[in-house]
């Protein structure tokens, strides 16, 4: 596409556009509003926030939630660095996003201009992709690099800074990328789809644990496809839950410790065994149980335990190739007998802890108040250790990408 001569915000924004980014969250300023001016001219929505940090935050839930980057937008110095919790969590989640950011004119850098600060280095270590924009003629390169950085092996935090003067630049004829292709599918090994699928049904005691990747990468329909030809019990944690829902009778989220201590296969879907899990290690895990990892992420391959069996691909293949193997259902009335004994006698017990109406109210009889007054299509978010802990049990989540908690592990 060939246009004459376009101002440097208006063309920064038209990139933006056509690169697919749909939201935009931020606090504007010189010398970043007229790019958020031009936003709105093309029909991007862009929402200001009070605090950049903020605005962080919910632009990395958008990139889970859309499984796309879109754009957090701040001025430089105090601007850009509100935002570097937001860049963590996104790392930490396994989020993309894009963070765009203004920095001082470049024949000031180092003379202590107005708002200077060292933003690439701060962002350095939270980033999948940094870089400064030298020459507006550069920024398409730039941010189509970082768009497909952001969303390509793991997802992730991207960062981008433009100086003031070259945001004041002006671009003849523009040129513009076009849209990156979508992330490349991952097919899993054959012989690693048998020796998964020998491993599971030879299980006397096999334990499902399901990661939120899984509904990242929209593979919640095939899971519970399989779910329903297996018939094996299943757990999922933090933002997870809602994969398969909580109503499922395959769920044994109220006999959690008994699940993951006595299991003697257990097979990991996107998870990492990281502290929901506890490492995977003893007391919480018997010492010889066997592990199946199902995994997307190579990083992620063997961590903190040796497995014995990996398949690593999409999930979305793996999950397919274990639906057409064909298993079967698995041969556990026993194991389930021994988990649904225990899920009565917790649940007993846990319903005795909501009926209370002492004051100061406990969480439980908090959570039990409010339960019956969330809207089923509700976006639950938590905060604090025991909201989070006692609402995981207590407020159910019925479908994937509901769930949003603070500071939790995408994996």
């Amino acid at each position: 596409i060939v246009i004459g001569i376009m101002e440097g915000a208006e063309f920064v924004a038209r990139c933006l556009r056509d690169q697919k980014i749909e939201i935009v969250f931020g606090i504007v300023g010189i010398p970043v509003t007229p790019i958020a001016f031009a936003l709105q001219q093309l029909g991007v929505k862009f929402h200001g926030f009070r605090n950049e940090q903020s605005a962080a935050y919910a632009i990395g839930a958008a990139g889970y939630l859309t499984q796309h980057p879109q754009c957090c937008l701040t001025v430089a110095g105090p601007g850009m660095l509100h935002t570097i919790s937001g860049l963590l969590n996104a790392q930490t989640n396994n989020w993309p996003m894009l963070l765009l950011s203004a920095v001082s004119e470049s024949d000031e850098t180092g003379k202590g201009s107005f708002q200077e600060s060292k933003q690439m280095e701060a962002a350095a270590p939270y980033v999948k992709y940094s870089a400064r924009v030298e020459h507006l003629n550069r920024f398409g390169y730039h941010l189509t690099t970082a768009m497909r950085l952001a969303k390509y092996g793991k997802p992730g935090p991207v960062y981008i800074e433009i100086p003031a003067d070259v945001l004041k630049q002006k671009m003849e004829n523009p040129t513009f990328f076009p849209l990156i292709d979508a992330p490349p599918k991952i097919f899993p090994d054959p012989s690693s789809i048998e020796s998964a699928i020998q491993m599971i049904s030879a299980a006397k005691r096999p334990m499902l644990v399901v990661g939120v990747s899984v509904a990242y990468e929209l593979a919640e329909d095939g899971l519970n496809r399989l779910l329903d030809q297996w018939k094996i019990p299943f757990l999922s944690s933090g933002m997870s839950k809602g994969i398969i829902s909580d109503a499922s009778p395959y769920s044994v989220a109220s006999a959690r410790s008994l699940a993951l201590l006595e299991c003697d296969v257990l097979v990991t879907l996107g998870q990492d065994l990281n502290w929901l899990y506890s490492f995977g290690e003893t007391p919480k895990f018997p010492s010889d149980y066997k592990w199946v990892q199902i995994e997307s992420d190579i990083d992620k391959l063997h961590h903190n335990r040796h497995a014995d069996v990996v398949v690593h691909a999409s999930l979305d293949k793996c999950i397919d190739a274990l639906e057409k193997a064909q298993c079967g259902e698995l041969k556990i009335q026993e194991w389930w007998n021994k988990l649904q004994s225990k899920k009565e006698q917790n649940e007993k017990s846990l319903h005795i802890q909501c009926q209370n109406r002492e004051i100061p109210m406990s969480y439980h009889g908090v959570f039990d108040r409010i339960r019956d007054h969330i809207p089923k299509d509700a976006f639950i978010v938590s905060e604090g250790a025991n909201t989070l802990d006692i609402g995981r049990i207590i407020l159910p989540t019925i479908s994937a990408r509901s769930r949003l908690d603070s500071g939790d592990d995408m994996r």
